[in-house]
């Protein structure tokens, strides 16, 4: 009869159940057998664990053995089946009575001498441990603060393959005198250390971005209504002060979405002891890889795209990352996953983001700045701001130029909007949202579908005039049309207003930068390429 023990196994960042089977059979002593597609990391378990095994002096099973991994369609991982595979042959030899360890779900590398070591993923493991109706969670002690992050389920933490075995009814007879204490009953959730993580920006202040109160203003809207942004202005402007000190006004998390958040960064084997209650704030350098900012590997794992789920993805002079880099952001951008096909499979990852980017408006970056003469040539502009692809500019709902700062506001050193003062105005504008949205705080302007906008996004006559002018000037497709409505929207959020008037639709053009200036950049340079001809 087979000894099944509980594990699990992961797709993304979801947790499946996996059934670990060893049985006993004729054949060579020692032998161990695995099926169930096992990957090569999954099959040098077998080593690990006779091994593990003998230092705890306990008898290894006679005959062969087989194990199954089940379900069978799901590749199987990593080190995490370890201590199952080490506690069914346990099980398998009659050393442990198998009705013992049926409520449980174990996950753990061990260590040739039987100690157990941490693996990542342990959050889903006890969400899925808890989903199921499964007693408890058995992992190492340095998971145990992330397990315990998830209320209602049973967390012990195990140092050794002997201690698992005399706390699930091993005999202590057949263990070496110097065999650990055994493992004390779990203790339930109750007394968690805190659900709240340190935030480093909370020290920044806007107030210290001198002479871009415009650009504050830019900031106030897109982070009320999670509206993605590129900033773009000379070197040395502010564009990535700005950027950095936009967490800062972000509210926190709510618990459905820190669970998100933790649940992605516990899978990329970031140990946690709390909640990430904080938005996450990525920004990754221009040399990333693709697999870097997407997710890669055999078994695909979470990138930056990921890992900035909730939260912001900032992108530092964006023309300078790779053309199939930046192209993978399109459909996150506009359906907040990722899907990732690899050879083991293909897994959708998490990924509603807020875009921030900066770039220059030239390969000089002075092009525009009255300090200094830009010394590009119409062309070389052309060609620069063609390394962005019109779909992903399509998709930036707010465009903002960042202008040199005159050396008279710098040296008067007078502060503008501040960081407490921006916090209240977004905090009033994202209550409006979710009294009208009705579903949580993570639901926001930006993610509107069409049918909200139309029910939404209701325009004054004045309001809608206004538009159709724009229009006619500064052609759109549908994408930027819903765009300007959806900030419009949020603008009429941060003054309290029901419906979008005209005064709306006016603030909200004015974030629309490379709406207006692409016309006269075309015919700039076509003039230059007339000239050279």
């Amino acid at each position: 009869m087979a000894v099944t023990i509980n594990s699990v196994a992961f797709q993304g960042v979801q947790a499946v159940p996996v059934h670990v089977e060893v049985q006993k059979t004729r054949g060579l002593f020692g032998r161990i057998s695995m099926v169930g597609l096992p990957s090569s990391s999954v099959r040098e378990s077998r080593e690990r664990v006779r091994a593990a095994i003998q230092a705890c002096r306990f008898s290894f099973p006679r005959g062969a053995l087989i194990i199954n991994f089940a379900p069978a369609d799901i590749k199987k991982e990593g080190t995490i089946y370890d201590l199952p595979v080490a506690l069914g042959i346990l099980g398998a030899a009659g050393i442990i009575p198998s009705d013992s360890m049926r409520g449980f779900v174990f996950a753990a590398e061990l260590a040739l001498d039987g100690y157990l070591r941490p693996v990542p993923g342990m959050l889903s493991a006890a969400l899925l441990a808890r989903e199921s109706g499964k007693r408890g969670l058995v992992i190492a002690p340095e998971n145990e603060e992330e397990a315990r992050l998830v209320p209602g389920i049973e967390v012990r933490a195990v140092h050794h393959l002997k201690q698992a075995a005399l706390a699930f009814g091993a005999d202590p007879a057949l263990c070496g005198e110097d065999a650990p204490s055994p493992l004390d009953e779990g203790r339930r959730l109750g007394n968690n250390k805190g659900s709240r993580t340190e935030d480093p920006d909370r020290g920044l202040d806007f107030s210290d971005v001198l002479g871009q109160e415009a650009a504050k203003e830019a900031v106030v809207a897109a982070a009320a209504g999670g509206h993605n942004l590129i900033m773009i202005g000379p070197p040395g402007t502010g564009k990535t002060m700005l950027a950095t000190r936009l967490p800062a006004v972000l509210p926190d998390l709510d618990m459905e979405s820190a669970l998100e958040v933790s649940r992605i960064h516990s899978f990329r084997g970031c140990g946690l002891d709390q909640l990430i209650t904080r938005p996450p704030f990525r920004a990754p350098h221009h040399t990333i890889s693709y697999a870097g900012l997407v997710g890669g590997g055999a078994v695909p794992r979470p990138g930056e795209i990921s890992l900035a789920h909730r939260g912001i993805l900032f992108l530092d002079e964006l023309p300078e990352f790779g053309t199939r880099t930046l192209e993978t952001l399109r459909q996150p951008l506009e359906q907040g996953i990722i899907t990732i096909s690899r050879a083991a499979g293909m897994v959708t990852l998490p990924a509603r983001l807020s875009l921030v980017a900066s770039m220059n408006p030239c390969p000089c970056g002075f092009r525009g700045d009255s300090r200094r003469r830009c010394i590009c040539t119409p062309r070389q502009v052309h060609l620069y701001m063609n390394r962005i692809s019109g779909p992903i500019l399509d998709r930036l709902d707010m465009q903002i130029e960042v202008p040199a700062v005159p050396h008279e506001i710098l040296h008067s050193g007078k502060k503008g909007l501040s960081t407490e003062e921006m916090v209240s105005r977004i905090g009033e504008a994202r209550e409006r949202q979710r009294a009208r949205f009705r579903s949580g705080a993570s639901v926001l302007n930006a993610h509107m579908s069409p049918e909200r906008i139309r029910n939404e996004c209701r325009l004054t006559a004045a309001a809608r005039q206004f538009m159709d002018d724009y229009m006619k000037k500064n052609p759109l497709s549908g994408r930027g049309y819903s765009s300007i409505l959806k900030v419009a929207r949020t603008v009429a959020d941060l003054e309290g207003e029901a419906r979008i008037h005209s005064s709306h639709m006016e603030r909200t053009v004015q974030f629309r930068m490379l709406d207006r200036n692409m016309s006269a950049e075309d015919d700039e340079f076509d003039q230059g390429s007339s000239r050279m001809t």
